[in-house]
């Protein structure tokens, strides 16, 4: 019982001096408030230097912080560039093997571009050597066709030469200048009244006062050129 009754009594000491600290408290409140509206327009000043020069710190340490972000990022950017260079950053490397598949891509259509159009231009080749080819072989034959036509028709102009040549040698007005050459030769030889009489032959026999030489050479031409008319001429296709 004690006991209990000690820990009453020190409850209660707790609580009244809990009351005057209370009570304290709220006076000294009362006497801060009367000192600050008492306080001087120096002190003001004062507090308004500190905080001018307290935010002055902190802008300087803004400052600080951001040219060394800055700077960091630059570094940042410095070693990202050096890394390109080198080919050695990851974010260059992929696009770099896109263009690489890229290209060889294009190298294998312009290979296949290049086969077809070799291809197309052997064909090309070929056909225009035929084409010079036949053009060729058309032009010979035409060549061959008009040089055969001019010596051709040399030919028969020369034969019909020769035909008329030998028409005109043998026709009946030569044939009778040589009567009458020798029938003049034979009546100033003998005259008009020593003329012989002529003699009966049997048979339809024409006989002329002619020398057998003369006979002989006439036969001789007549033999010559009735012979069948064969052309000397070669002419090879």
């Amino acid at each position: 019982m004690d006991e209990v009754d000690n820990i009453d009594d020190q409850d209660e000491t707790m609580d009244s001096d809990k009351d005057d600290s209370d009570n304290s408290d709220s006076g000294s409140n009362e006497s801060d408030a009367f000192c600050s509206s008492d306080a001087s327009v120096g002190e003001i000043g004062k507090t308004i230097d500190a905080c001018n020069s307290e935010s002055e710190l902190y802008l300087l340490y803004f400052y600080s912080v951001r040219e060394a972000y800055i700077a960091e990022k630059l570094a940042d950017l410095d070693n990202e560039l050096l890394a390109i260079d080198n080919e050695v950053s990851r974010d260059y490397l992929q696009p770099l093997e896109d263009l690489a598949e890229n290209k060889n891509e294009r190298i294998e259509i312009a290979g296949v571009l290049r086969n077809y159009r070799s291809h197309n231009a052997k064909l090309h080749f070929e056909a225009e050597l035929a084409i010079a080819e036949q053009n060729f072989q058309n032009e010979k034959r035409l060549l061959n066709e008009r040089f055969r036509f001019e010596i051709e028709e040399k030919i028969r102009k020369l034969n019909e030469d020769r035909h008329k040549a030998d028409s005109d040698f043998y026709s009946d007005s030569y044939l009778s200048k040589r009567i009458r050459k020798y029938s003049t030769s034979i009546s100033d030889e003998f005259g008009e009244k020593k003329r012989p009489k002529p003699v009966q032959v049997n048979g339809p026999h024409i006989v002329f006062m002619i020398k057998d030489e003369e006979i002989m050479e006439d036969l001789n031409y007549v033999r010559c050129y009735s012979r069948p008319y064969k052309s000397s001429y070669n002419i090879a296709y």
